[in-house]
């Protein structure tokens, strides 16, 4: 997908200013491990939720991630200075999401996004007891070992990333980020 981005020129009182987008880090990258169903069990997690704060005036927002067997490798993604490379706020370039790059995976993950009472549900694991959760099909990813998620219709509030080990018996490291773009306004240069 490509996104084009533009400058708004406006004058106010006589001033110019401009609306520019920035590239901003939402969540600092974060590595965790979960432990396969069955492990869980017996101790340890198989489900992990880390609540999203947007940013005032969100144009669109990423999360990357990868996985790995190795349960002490945290894996760089580097997604803040990615975006940052290929992000130009006069918006004369478009960003294509797929070229971002992730590291790899080596297992398999589901991530859900989900509103607070919807990770609570899928937190206390409600869905092996033949309840429900909901979630955001546009920002979730089922059976997914790395990659890159664009999330253009939601722009504000809070939300939750709800990582999943479907593996009954191994276990995966993962690691993810999230950046989001914002409009803010500047005097014009």
């Amino acid at each position: 997908m490509i996104l084009f981005l533009s400058i708004l020129t406006v004058s106010s009182k006589g001033q110019s200013e401009q609306i520019v987008r920035k590239v901003v880090q939402v969540m600092t990258p974060q590595t965790f491990y979960l432990n396969g169903g069955t492990r869980a069990t017996f101790g340890g997690k198989s489900r992990v939720t880390y609540q999203i704060t947007l940013p005032p005036n969100t144009v669109e927002w990423y999360y990357a991630f990868t996985t790995s067997k190795n349960e002490n490798s945290p894996t760089h993604i580097g997604l803040l200075a990615q975006l940052s490379r290929l992000f130009d706020p006069t918006g004369i370039s478009a960003i294509v999401s797929n070229a971002i790059t992730t590291p790899t995976g080596a297992g398999v993950c589901d991530i859900y996004l989900m509103d607070r009472n919807n990770a609570q549900a899928f937190s206390e694991k409600v869905d092996n007891w033949g309840g429900r959760y909901y979630y955001q099909p546009s920002g979730s990813r089922e059976n997914f070992k790395q990659g890159t998620v664009q999330i253009r219709d939601i722009q504000n509030g809070n939300w939750v990333l709800g990582f999943r080990n479907p593996s009954a018996l191994e276990g995966i490291n993962v690691t993810f980020e999230v950046v989001a773009i914002v409009e803010v306004t500047e005097p014009f240069r």
